[in-house]
């Protein structure tokens, strides 16, 4: 395997490392906006259940009101960790992710430079092979005599 080729298949190996990473984003993103609607939910039916208690005494009377309160207080504090937990996790993923990505990014510009060193070599070679043909022809400047153009 040439150096080129070795180059190419390591930026198709980080390519692929960073692709896996940013995909292990995708379901920390849907968890934490499932929760934030979850939480969402939550304050709204909160805020409805609040507005009806100044009207509604039975709810006061049984004791409803401040069990409800209090399960949605203990459900709003379970929520908020699992949110707080995902976020250290995004937190921590995304630093995997950035690293794959600066990874990739190194085999990028190595294999832009691979292309680059190819690229001149090529016109080295071209450049060669065109200054051979013109000295192919058993003539060279030096090598023309006066009489030749005597005639002229």
């Amino acid at each position: 395997m040439t150096r080129p080729d070795r180059i190419e298949a390591l930026e198709r190996l980080t390519r692929a490392l960073y692709e896996r990473e940013l995909a292990t984003l995708a379901p920390i993103s849907a968890e934490e906006a499932r929760l934030k609607a979850a939480l969402a939910r939550l304050a709204g039916q909160t805020d409805g259940l609040q507005a009806r208690m100044g009207t509604d005494l039975a709810l006061g009377t049984v004791g409803a009101d401040v069990a409800w309160l209090r399960w949605s207080g203990q459900a709003r504090q379970r929520i908020n960790g699992e949110l707080s937990r995902l976020r250290v996790l995004r937190a921590h993923r995304i630093g995997t992710v950035r690293r794959a990505f600066g990874k990739h990014q190194v085999a990028l510009a190595l294999l832009d430079g691979s292309r680059i060193d190819a690229a001149r070599r090529q016109d080295k070679a071209r450049a060669e092979r065109l200054l051979g043909l013109s000295s192919g022809s058993g003539v060279l400047a030096g090598d023309i005599e006066d009489e030749d153009f005597a005639d002229r």
